[in-house]
C-alpha cells in the first residue's frame, strides 16, 4: 500500500504562508485559516499570492509546492507534477523540504503509472534524507510491481529499519511478495503482523482471509511479534526465499490498492480517555467537518513504544477524506489517510 502522508505540516502551512507572503509590516500577523477552507479555496489563494504577492524564492518554492498539493487533493495530477517540479528547480528548499518535495511529485508520478520517474524521485528524496520511511516503502511498492522482488523486500525492510510509523504498509507488501513467490506461509505470518500494527488494516484481512480458507495440512511459521527493545529494528522473520531468476517475476496477486471506504486519523494517546477528550475538544473546533459523525478509537501496541489509542473517523470515500483532512490541516488540526 502506498505511503500517502505527506511531509509533516505542509497542507497545514499552506494558507500560513499565502498570507504572509506580500504583507506590509503594518498588517497583522498571519493566523490560523479556517477549518472551513477547501483544496479549492487553498488553491485560490495559493494563485493569488503567487501572482500579487513578492514572495523570497524559498516563499514561492513553498508556495508551488502547497499549490501542488491542493491540485492533487482536486485530482489535477498533471498540474501538480508542474508545481512540484518548480518547487524543486528553484534549488531554494532547505533539504529536509527539497526531499520532502521530491517524495510528493513522487507520490502523484506513481498515481499517473509513472513509474520509472517515481521511482527516481524517491531515490533523490532517499539521497537527501537515507532514513526517509515512506519513500523506501513506495518505491518497494513500485519495485514489487514491477517483479524488481529483491529490491522489493531490501526497501520494505529499510522502512522498517528507519521508524516507519505504519508498520502494516511495508508488513502487507513483503506478504504480497511471499504469496508471489508461492509461499503461503509466510505471506500469512506477515499479514498477521500488518493487523497487529493495525488492526483495522482491510487490505491485509482481505489477503489473510483469501489465505486461510484453506489451512489443512499447512503448517504456519510461528513467529513472535517484533521485540519491544527499539534497538531490534531488523525484520522478526527471514524474509520470503528468493530463487534464481527472481527479477522480472511478476506478482500474480492485485495490489489492492483501491478501497471505497477510508478513514482520517487525527492522532493517538496514550489512553482511551485521553482520546475520547481530544474528540471532545474537536468537536468544539472543528464541527462544521466532524459534527454527525462517531469516532473510532482503535487500541494499537507499537514496538518499543506500547500502546496508544488511535483516534479515526470514517469517510465515505478517498475523495471526501482528503478534503477533510486538509481542511483540518489548514486549521493546524493533524490529520492523516489511513484505508478501511
Amino acid at each position: 500500500m502506498m505511503e500517502r502522508s505527506r511531509t509533516v505540516g505542509l497542507m497545514a502551512s499552506l494558507l500560513l504562508v499565502v498570507c504572509a507572503v506580500g504583507r506590509s509590516q503594518s498588517d497583522p500577523p498571519a493566523v490560523s485559516a479556517p477549518l472551513a477552507a477547501s483544496p479549492a479555496q487553498m488553491l485560490e489563494m495559493a494563485n493569488q499570492a503567487l501572482a500579487t504577492g513578492h514572495p523570497s524564492p524559498v516563499d514561492r518554492s513553498r508556495l508551488l509546492l502547497r499549490r501542488g498539493l491542493a491540485h492533487e487533493l482536486l485530482g489535477q495530477r498533471n498540474e501538480a507534477v508542474a508545481d512540484f517540479t518548480g518547487a524543486i528547480s528553484t534549488g531554494a528548499l532547505a533539504q529536509d523540504e527539497q526531499a520532502g518535495a521530491f517524495y510528493d511529485r513522487g507520490v502523484t508520478l506513481d498515481e499517473l503509472n509513472r513509474a520509472d520517474d517515481a521511482i527516481a524521485d524517491y531515490t533523490a528524496a532517499l539521497m537527501l534524507q537515507p532514513r526517509f520511511a515512506a519513500a523506501l516503502n513506495n518505491r518497494a511498492n513500485i519495485y514489487r510491481r514491477l517483479g524488481r522482488l529483491a529490491e522489493a523486500c531490501q526497501d520494505y525492510e529499510d522502512s522498517v529499519t528507519a521508524g516507519n510509523g505504519n508498520l502494516e504498509f511495508p508488513e502487507y507488501g513483503m506478504g504480497m511478495i511471499a504469496e508471489a513467490l508461492n509461499q503461503p506461509a509466510a505471506a500469512r505470518e506477515y499479514y498477521r503482523a500488518a493487523l497487529r500494527a493495525n488492526p483495522q488494516y482491510v487490505l491485509a484481512s482481505r489477503r489473510l482471509a483469501a489465505l486461510t480458507e484453506d489451512t489443512e495440512n499447512v503448517t504456519a511459521i510461528n513467529v513472535p511479534p517484533r521485540a519491544p527493545d527499539s534497538t531490534v529494528q531488523a525484520v522478526a522473520r527471514p524474509p520470503p526465499s528468493l530463487p534464481d531468476g527472481t527479477e522480472g517475476l511478476k506478482p500474480a496477486i492485485d495490489d489492492f490498492t483501491r478501497v471505497d471506504d477510508q478513514f482520517i486519523q487525527l492522532g493517538a494517546w496514550r489512553s482511551e480517555g485521553e482520546a475520547k477528550q481530544a474528540w471532545n475538544r474537536l468537536q468544539g473546533i472543528a464541527a462544521a467537518i466532524l459534527g454527525g459523525k462517531a469516532p473510532v478509537i482503535v487500541p494499537v501496541d507499537l514496538p518499543g513504544k506500547g500502546r496508544y489509542f488511535r483516534l479515526r473517523v470514517a469517510q465515505p470515500d478517498t475523495r471526501s477524506a482528503s478534503r477533510s483532512c486538509a481542511a483540518l490541516k489548514a486549521g493546524g488540526q493533524a490529520c492523516i489517510l489511513v484505508p478501511h
